[in-house]
């Protein structure tokens, strides 16, 4: 597509309403904008998750530690 516009930028308004090809860019582009918001939505609820059972996991080492300072102070 980059190529198409890249052929026609000296006539870019008259490829894009009149050339068959070029009448087919903007709803190409409209669906892959929506492919693409869909994607970004779904990476960030994933992001989310992550961060979400990161989190637990540092709050079991940090509890794991705390019990492991206690375990080792009654040792001495």
């Amino acid at each position: 597509m980059s190529s198409l516009l890249n052929e026609n930028r000296e006539r870019l308004a008259e490829f894009l309403t009149r050339d068959d090809r070029g009448r087919q860019i903007p709803e190409f582009l409209a669906v892959l904008s929506e492919h693409l918001q869909s994607e970004q939505t779904m990476v960030l609820t994933e992001l989310q998750q992550l961060v979400k059972h990161i989190d637990h996991i540092k709050q079991i080492v940090a509890m794991q530690q705390t019990y492991a300072k206690v375990i080792g102070s009654m040792r001495m």
